[in-house]
């Protein structure tokens, strides 16, 4: 559901005393606490980077660890182990919140995302693992208007589904962030930080940021730079529905159809279908073939598209001989 509480960022400033949210270099995506505060000089070069941003592009919102709502509870495990709180160790949570939020305005609660971790498995004592990823929109899909897409390496195929309108979570050693959108004019990604660090550049909670820079981005807690050249992809959902009628009325014995959505076959000879997919994502049908005593009106046997924010309604039009 939509909360109005979003934080726009330009408008806060953030004093950052405690340590901050950070990924381990293991496997999982992990939270360990950033120790170091607020690096004043590389201050002038994030001004820098950020003079040359893109511009009139809107605002992002960013959703905090350091927010009053969530900051003191406890990111605990399902194995007794006292955890620790939001404030410290909620990369990973909050990673997902803004995902979420910039890809369709829906607001998920880090405390909810949390307790979804703890109780499935995917808070370990290295951190959030990759799976949560996965499997949250797999049960939470359809109620939050996510979809997981799959993985993809490389900077390359990152900018090319950023402007597909999808968004990624990324990790550097010990910190967990969200990258939403890439401007190809400017060769720059949009990142969002839920523990904002002058280190990183993303004093507004956000930064655009060169690939460059991004390979640059420096660890607060190991010697490594750079981000993870391994990338989850979210996209919002959108629904399709393709439905065989007569008259505008449903009609099972009428024809069927093959659906296609990006390249991959999802159903094969129905007569109608519904499906979750990533909006804008190109959808074709086609192999329409009317049952005995039936024709199919349209002068075409393929139909094409890309999947809506709203629910697409294809109705194929059958009519008797």
């Amino acid at each position: 559901m939509k909360n109005g509480h979003g934080i726009s960022l330009k408008k806060q400033i953030i004093s950052l005393l405690l340590g901050f949210c950070v990924l381990l270099a293991a496997a999982p995506f992990a939270c360990a606490a950033d120790l170091e505060g607020p690096a004043a000089e590389n201050g002038a070069a994030a001004e820098a980077e950020q003079a040359a941003a893109p511009e009139e592009r809107p605002e992002p919102t960013v959703f905090l660890q350091t927010d009053w709502r969530w900051r003191d509870k406890i990111y605990d495990y399902n194995y007794g182990d006292p955890g620790e709180p939001v404030e410290k160790s909620g990369c990973g949570l909050l990673a997902l919140t803004n995902a979420i939020y910039y890809l369709n305005g829906e607001f998920v609660d880090p405390m909810f995302i949390a307790n979804f971790a703890i109780w499935n498995g995917f808070h370990i004592a290295e951190g959030t693992t990759l799976d949560m990823y996965k499997a949250f929109p797999g049960v939470f899909g359809e109620k939050y208007g996510v979809l997981y897409v799959g993985m993809v390496e490389g900077y390359e195929e990152l900018a090319k589904n950023l402007q597909q309108g999808y968004v990624a979570i990324c990790s550097i050693p010990g910190h967990i962030m969200t990258i939403v959108d890439y401007d190809a004019d400017s060769e720059q990604f949009l990142l969002l930080d839920s523990r904002p660090h002058a280190k990183r550049g993303t004093e507004a909670g956000y930064a655009w940021l060169s690939r460059e820079k991004l390979e640059q981005l420096p660890s607060l807690t190991t010697d490594e730079i750079g981000l993870s050249t391994q990338f989850v992809l979210l996209a919002a959902a959108g629904t399709l529905q393709i439905i065989s009628t007569v008259d505008g009325e449903a009609c099972a014995d009428c024809g069927t159809f093959d659906v296609w959505v990006k390249g991959e076959k999802v159903a094969d000879d129905q007569s109608s279908f519904t499906g979750s997919f990533p909006v804008g994502a190109i959808y074709v049908i086609d192999d329409i073939k009317a049952k005995t005593g039936w024709v199919f009106d349209l002068n075409a046997d393929i139909l094409s598209g890309r999947v809506a924010e709203d629910t697409l309604s294809a109705l194929l039009p059958f009519s008797e001989e």
